[in-house]
């Protein structure tokens, strides 16, 4: 799909076509060559620049914390630290499709750490917060829920992205909240969600990731990839 700018406005086009022998095509793919190597395009814009295909939020770290029950403090650290152990003390959502990440403590006692790293991908690979130097404007809407069941509940929980900290007060109540993240809210490439049981039912704690974010007035796709084993 192309995009061009009439009296202002971008607007999507819905084919391109080129002639070939007196024959009039639609373009299926449009490749560009970028340090040597040809690359397919996956949008094409006419008169506006977009400085990068698509964002990555990378899932790449894991740690398993054991909890004093009696007061809530960490008290050290579960190894093996993978994916497959950590889902033995808690409930891990990890839908990449719809990009959620949420993490349910439901073990008491117990509780997992999930981090990610934040990239913009055009040639290569940058991180977010460096690639946002060379756009005009940026805006991601990410929302984030905090709830508990069961039981009467006490726990801890952390979530951060892109520099800012949701749900502060903690597992002292439930939490929504949609933050849109602009370039100026940006201070950080990473981010991590966490949450622990000290006793009772359970806790859970989910932030779920749009399908594009705004890069200079463009939709740009957002993809949730695990790289955890």
């Amino acid at each position: 799909m192309a995009n061009s700018a009439a009296e202002g406005i971008v607007r999507p086009v819905a084919n391109t076509y080129v002639g070939v022998d007196n024959v009039a095509r639609t373009v299926n793919r449009t490749y560009v060559g970028v340090e040597n190597t040809v690359r397919t395009v996956n949008r094409t814009y006419v008169g506006v620049y977009a400085p990068f295909t698509d964002i990555r939020i990378i899932l790449n770290s894991i740690s398993i914390q054991t909890i004093d029950t009696s007061n809530g403090n960490t008290t050290g650290n579960i190894t093996p630290a993978t994916l497959a152990n950590a889902r033995n003390y808690a409930t891990l959502t990890i839908d990449e499709t719809n990009r959620i990440l949420a993490v349910k403590a439901d073990h008491g006692g117990y509780g997992v750490w999930l981090g990610f790293t934040v990239y913009a991908i055009s040639s290569g690979q940058t991180l977010l917060q460096s690639a946002l130097n060379s756009v005009e404007s940026f805006s991601m809407v990410v929302p984030y829920r905090a709830w508990y069941g069961g039981n009467q509940a006490e726990g801890w929980c952390s979530a951060t992205l892109l520099g800012y900290q949701f749900h502060p007060d903690g597992w002292r109540n439930s939490f929504n909240e949609t933050k849109t993240f602009t370039k100026e809210a940006v201070t950080s490439s990473s981010g991590h969600i966490s949450n622990s049981l000290q006793y009772g039912g359970y806790t859970v704690e989910q932030m779920t990731f749009p399908a594009t974010a705004k890069v200079n007035g463009l939709d740009i796709p957002v993809k949730l990839i695990n790289q955890l084993s």
